[in-house]
């Protein structure tokens, strides 16, 4: 005979069934994080991070921002020629630290790719504290 599983959950003692509730949040939880954009974006990013980056891809990549300032995605595949990927080459660059995405999560050919990240207004983060007021500059 087939039971509910309401009436199974009803039978099992609070403490158990506390954790089969949290449990069952958290595993909802990582589902929703595996099925985000950002959490795709990231695996590509941290792949890309064994990448080998031809050096001059590095150069005119670098050399194009400098001159023009932040430029999308798919004008800056155009600029590495040299290795076996330029999609690949170019987020090993954002995996090392000298590219930046923005916005940070897109990996779009329209997102733009910037040598500096956008400055952050840290007041609109709520869960960063507030610095104590003896370390504020002046």
């Amino acid at each position: 005979m087939a039971r509910k599983l309401d009436d199974v959950m009803a039978a099992l003692p609070k403490t158990r069934q506390q954790r089969i509730e949290a449990r069952a949040m958290e595993l909802a939880t990582l589902k929703d994080l595996r099925s985000e954009p950002r959490w795709s974006a990231a695996l590509q990013i941290a792949r890309a991070a064994q990448t080998h980056i031809e050096p001059s891809d590095h150069e005119h990549v670098v050399a194009h921002l400098s001159t023009v300032g932040p430029a999308r995605l798919r004008d800056c595949l155009k600029l590495c020629g040299s290795g076996s990927d330029s999609f690949d080459a170019l987020l090993g660059l954002v995996s090392s630290g000298i590219l930046f995405l923005d916005p940070p999560d897109d990996l779009s050919l329209d997102c733009e790719l910037r040598l500096e990240p956008k400055a952050c207004d840290i007041t609109t983060i709520s869960w960063l504290p507030s610095p104590p007021a003896d370390h504020l500059s002046i």
